[in-house]
């Protein structure tokens, strides 16, 4: 998955996008509630460039219990 951190809008290719406001703690936060885990290996990776990002995370099951 890939967006553009705390912005409205993104243009690519001469093209404008709208986009989801989302903070990097609010998309941790999602994909926590969602039983996705992003961990510092070669399987999982989060890259963040001037606000672009790129996240690539596994399923775990029981995660999303892990609070509780």
């Amino acid at each position: 998955m890939g967006g553009i951190l705390e912005e409205t809008w993104c243009a690519f290719g001469g093209r404008t996008f709208s986009c989801l406001y989302v903070t990097e703690e609010n998309l941790f936060s999602a994909l926590k509630e969602a039983g996705l885990q992003v961990e510092n290996d070669r399987k999982c990776v989060f890259y963040e460039i001037d606000g672009m990002f790129m996240v690539c995370a596994k399923k775990v099951d029981g995660l999303e219990d892990s609070d509780s």
